[in-house]
């Protein structure tokens, strides 16, 4: 490498290309012959879509037509079918919504769901799943949009594929706002992720990087 090039940015230069071309289709069929007859109904409630690049991000009105990600609404069959983590949920509800399947890496597809959250289901989380195994190996949170008495927090997602490689980039951001001009417990923070997919599972690759912040600076959603 030439002098003072750091790998952050050569990772930021190698990406830029992918970031220009957001081109999501459904041309690209999912891998799902082998898959156990029980889970085939479920994965044909998604989309399935092809991209390069993909956005992912909650709104407070998860309902809206025009709503990307408003999804279709699972049946009590299908949502038997998915982890305890999901169905388990603190809010009393379970209407839980297929958004969009994609092939990842090996027998992996990965399912887009929107999930409950404290006010409605506007939680979108990613699961991936084996199908030759017939079971979902990883869940990652993708997109959240959280607010209550000044405090609030949101997520969002650039999900990029490459040659059958999957990359999650993810920023998380919590603060609080205040009406009053010297309340000391006004703040935001934000965080910076970057994931990788290998073997069924999401691991982070780095946090909070020069690079990563560099992709989000100028993110519109």
């Amino acid at each position: 490498m030439g002098m003072g090039f750091s790998k952050n940015k050569l990772l930021l230069l190698l990406l830029l290309p992918i970031f220009s071309c957001h081109n999501p289709s459904n041309t690209d069929p999912i891998h799902e012959d082998a898959t156990p007859s029980k889970y085939k109904h479920l994965l044909s409630q998604y989309k399935q879509l092809s991209f390069d690049t993909l956005k992912v991000f909650a709104v407070s009105n998860p309902d809206s037509i025009g709503y990307r990600f408003r999804g279709k609404r699972l049946d009590s069959a299908d949502i038997a079918l998915l982890p305890q983590e999901i169905l388990q949920s603190e809010f009393g509800y379970r209407k839980l919504y297929a958004c969009y399947v994609f092939n990842t890496d090996g027998p992996t597809v990965g399912m887009i769901t929107r999930v409950p959250a404290e006010y409605n289901s506007n939680t979108l989380k990613l699961l991936i799943f084996d199908t030759l195994q017939g079971t979902i190996t990883d869940v990652v949170e993708l997109a959240s949009d959280w607010g209550d008495a000044g405090d609030y927090s949101y997520k969002n997602a650039l999900l990029v594929a490459n040659k059958g490689l999957l990359k999650l980039f993810i920023d998380y951001t919590e603060g609080h706002d205040s009406d009053e001009e010297n309340d000391s417990s006004v703040y935001r923070k934000t965080n910076f992720y970057q994931l990788g997919l290998k073997n069924g599972r999401c691991d982070t690759m780095a946090r909070n990087t020069e690079a990563l912040i560099a992709i989000f600076k100028n993110m519109k959603w």
